[in-house]
Formats: structure tokens, C-alpha cells, sequence
């Protein structure tokens, strides 16, 4: 990846955690928030990625600031996956807020 394109990644990624933190600070203080957050850097059959278990790392860090309950994954094998999102779904029972947030292919 360029730096180019690196740049442009981190400056998308700042902006969506603005946007995400001015909706969060908008809804109550005391609603349950609950995020999914997955990191895909490496893969079997697909070339390795450099930013992607950064940027959900960066996301889990913020998102737990504002509140949320947050289940991360970082390079997980399809099986693992199931097991992460299906974690998420418990999870958001009763939850008035759920967040999904992949970085990868």
C-alpha cells in the first residue's frame, strides 16, 4: 500500500470515528452499547495486509471509551469468525445501540 492510500485509510478511519463518537455522545449516557470490531491482516489464500489489525485495535480502544461493550477479533480463521460474530449476537440482546466495524479484505 502507498503512502498515499495509507494516508487516506488513517484519515478515513479518524473520520469515522468522529462521526461514530458524535452519534454515541448523542443517544443516553446509560444505553447499552454493544460493537463488533474485526481486524483481517493475514490470510490463508490472500496476500497479508499491513493496516487492518491496527485499525481495529484503534477502533476497540475508542469505541470502549464511549462506552461500548466491545467483542474484537484480529486475523480470524473463518471458524473463529462464526464463534466471534455469534459472541456479538448474545451480546446485543437488549442492547439499544450495535455497532459492526471489519477492516480487511
Amino acid at each position: 500500500m502507498s503512502k498515499r492510500e495509507s494516508a487516506k485509510r488513517r484519515a478515513i478511519t479518524v473520520l469515522a470515528c468522529l462521526v461514530l463518537a458524535l452519534l454515541v455522545l448523542g443517544s443516553s449516557a446509560h444505553a447499552k452499547r454493544v460493537a463488533l470490531v474485526i481486524g483481517n491482516s493475514a490470510y490463508e489464500y490472500a496476500p497479508a495486509l499491513k493496516n487492518p489489525r491496527n485499525d481495529a485495535q484503534a477502533m476497540s480502544a475508542v469505541l470502549q471509551k464511549l462506552g461500548f461493550e466491545v467483542v474484537t477479533g484480529i486475523d480470524l480463521t473463518h471458524r473463529d469468525f462464526a464463534r466471534t460474530v455469534g459472541q456479538f449476537r448474545k451480546k446485543l440482546k437488549g442492547a439499544e445501540v450495535g455497532l459492526f466495524f471489519y477492516a480487511g479484505h
